[in-house]
């Protein structure tokens, strides 16, 4: 069994017991698979919290004193319903992603512990690194069950958007080619999250590359015949690697003023 902790910050190379946070878990290593010289992919298994309460050193690698923090076996009426709750959302959200096998649904319903279930959710969301450890220091059940009640209805809410705009466009588009639905889609996209979010980003094809290529058209979301939303600025990022070898990861921001709201450059 090992100690797991995540760092503060992912791009800190040779991270230091400063550079992590003191709540992680402990795991059994099930696989390890060698990929490349000092390159590994790892395989665990959570077994339970724990919090470090103090670093005691670095060599050969970072040792610390740790308590452990098991769940409460306690249950009550108010706990249970969360778990309903949150289950029954869980399904919804299944349903809503058909890339997910049809035994999540079963796989949900199978966990009957309300801390089990409430990490299990947690670690298929996608969220931020800081809100997924905002959950495993949540030690209160009811309280950690509320977050991912919060996060899982979230997800749920982006699910129907994205169906309800797939399903705009299909209506829409009846027999018309493909340059019709890519438009209809930037159309439905913007209709649908102006005003709720401050920008909307996209990333497109470099525009000089896209101007001499059939395959991209003029499918940008920025243009003379774009329709301006009018409360979300509009960002565009067209990477020019994707034609040039010599300026690897280059690109350019295009940016559209909302018709109420404007960059702020000095921000910027």
């Amino acid at each position: 069994v090992i100690g797991i902790l995540t760092q503060k910050d992912a791009r800190t190379e040779d991270p230091q017991a400063g550079d992590l946070y003191t709540v992680g878990c402990a795991a059994r290593i099930l696989k390890v698979i060698k990929l490349a010289k000092d390159n590994f992919s790892v395989i665990l298994q959570g077994v339970s919290r724990f919090e470090a309460t103090a670093f005691e050193g670095a060599e050969p690698f970072l040792s610390a004193k740790v308590k452990a923090v098991p769940d409460p076996t306690t249950a009550d009426v108010e706990l249970d319903a969360l778990v309903m709750n949150l289950k029954d959302i869980a399904k919804r959200v299944v349903k809503l992603m058909p890339e997910l096998p049809k035994e999540a649904g079963a796989l949900v319903d199978s966990v009957t512990e309300a801390g089990h279930l409430a990490d299990l959710m947690t670690s298929n969301l996608e969220l931020e690194v800081a809100e997924k450890q905002d959950v495993l220091e949540t030690f209160d059940l009811k309280a950690r069950t509320r977050k991912v009640l919060q996060f899982l209805s979230r997800q749920l809410e982006v699910l129907k958007v994205r169906e309800r705009i797939n399903t705009q466009v299909q209506e829409e588009m009846g027999r018309n080619q493909r340059e019709y639905v890519l438009r209809q889609q930037l159309k439905a996209i913007k209709e649908e999250l102006d005003g709720k979010i401050d920008t909307l980003h996209f990333d497109e094809a470099w525009l000089p590359h896209a101007a001499f290529h059939d395959f991209y058209g003029d499918y940008h979301a920025i243009g003379a015949d774009r329709p301006r939303c009018k409360e979300s600025m509009i960002f565009s990022t067209q990477s020019t690697h994707k034609l040039l070898a010599g300026l690897s990861q280059a690109s350019q921001i295009l940016v559209q003023d909302a018709e109420n709201n404007h960059l702020d450059r000095d921000v910027f």
